[in-house]
């Protein structure tokens, strides 16, 4: 009992502070996302996407519940191939979110990309208008089609790592052009050769390649090369 505790413990523990942060319900929700993140301290901290799931689940579980299911499908699994690691920080799950965030008016892409994710899901989130079932739809169209080539590699480089911006290129230009592809594997092989190897979306894909300007200008010229 604290009675049998040595004297320098019973100090400590009645000098102990408690601190408590106070959230009301209408509070802003970006205000709860800087919060836990600043809470997020200790312990193993939790990645930009973990807390996502946590805070704007709690507004609609709708697009949590989207991100989930295709990441858990055997075809999403099969061509992204991630690590352990990637998969306990839910990293498949962002992916799947940026597909969505990126094929909306990318354009509007103006500030940092954990930002940009943050607001996306917010807005969508309360947006009782938003077609989680046709966008869900849409991506597994689009991974069927790839994986209908083949090859298990597409979203690799040559030294087999995984490149997030050859799936961001490949599923957004293929999504923005699908009737194009939809009985022409051999025209959607090309082009996904083409943006592996075109000089200009290297140069967006390269260091620093999540800046904003990087984005829209790697997201602007995929869509070139797929319509092209």
């Amino acid at each position: 009992t604290v009675d049998t505790l040595p004297n320098n413990l019973k100090i400590n523990l009645k000098r102990a502070v408690c601190r408590v942060e106070i959230l009301r319900g209408e509070s802003n929700t970006s205000m709860k996302y800087e919060l836990f993140k600043r809470l997020n301290s200790g312990g193993s901290k939790l990645t930009p996407q973990e807390i996502r799931n946590a805070i704007y689940r709690g507004i609609d579980v709708r697009l949590s519940e989207s991100l989930l299911r295709v990441s858990q499908s055997d075809l999403f699994k099969k061509l992204i191939q991630l690590s352990k690691t990637k998969y306990r920080e839910l990293y498949d799950q962002e992916l799947i979110l940026r597909f969505y965030a990126f094929l909306v008016e990318p354009e509007k892409i103006n500030e940092n990309t954990e930002n940009y994710l943050n607001t996306f899901m917010e807005n969508t989130v309360k947006d009782t208008n938003y077609d989680y079932t046709g966008n869900e739809a849409l991506l597994n169209n689009v991974l069927s089609l790839i994986d209908q080539l083949g090859d298990d590699k597409i979203f690799r480089n040559e030294k087999n790592f995984f490149v997030p911006a050859y799936f961001e290129g490949i599923t957004i230009g293929l999504a923005t052009n699908l009737d194009r592809f939809n009985d022409n594997p051999i025209l959607l092989k090309q082009k996904i050769v083409d943006l592996k190897s075109d000089s200009e979306y290297k140069k967006y894909s390269g260091s620093a390649s999540n800046s904003t300007s990087r984005i829209r200008n790697r997201l602007k010229r995929a869509r070139i090369i797929f319509e092209s």
